[in-house]
């Protein structure tokens, strides 16, 4: 399990091309309407086999809604050949990060993870860094050597 976790945590650092620190920024705070929030990225990779070119699509996929303080939704990331990695959480929502509990389902095992993101008015970004297991639940060794990575778009929910 924590083979998988790791790599996990690898994917999502390779298709990142941005770090930035953890901390909260008040001049991007701005005020999240509740309702529903889409973010979508869409990762090509090129691979050469002998002489053809072949190209890989991944999707990383995050809906979310918002209602007050807390929040729900799906996180979805959907590997060219891997089986996709599809969960579901709750949380609440501080300052523009929502901080919250992932369950996701693989293989037909259940997995807890802690999410953090951070809301922005055009993307979403996901923290990363160093994670434990506490009480079944894959979380933080210390958010305050997290970095935000995989910058998500904002698109439109349908």
């Amino acid at each position: 399990m924590k083979i998988k976790i790791f790599i996990f945590t690898i994917l999502i650092i390779s298709i990142s091309c941005k770090k930035e620190k953890k901390t909260v920024d008040k001049s991007t705070i701005f005020k999240i309407e509740n309702g529903r929030n889409c973010f979508k990225e869409i990762i090509e990779n090129k691979i050469k086999k002998d002489t053809t070119e072949i190209i890989e699509i991944n999707e990383l996929i995050v809906n979310l809604t918002i209602d007050g303080n807390s929040v729900s939704g799906d996180f979805n990331y959907l590997p060219f050949k891997e089986k996709a990695d599809k969960g579901k959480f709750t949380g609440i929502l501080k300052d523009n990060v929502a901080t919250t509990i992932c369950v996701f389902n693989q293989n037909g095992k259940s997995k807890k993870e802690e999410l953090i993101f951070k809301i922005e008015t055009n993307k979403i970004a996901i923290l990363g860094g160093e994670k434990e297991k506490i009480d079944g639940v894959w979380k933080f060794k210390d958010k305050s050597k997290g970095f935000y990575m995989s910058e998500i778009p904002r698109v439109s929910c349908n």
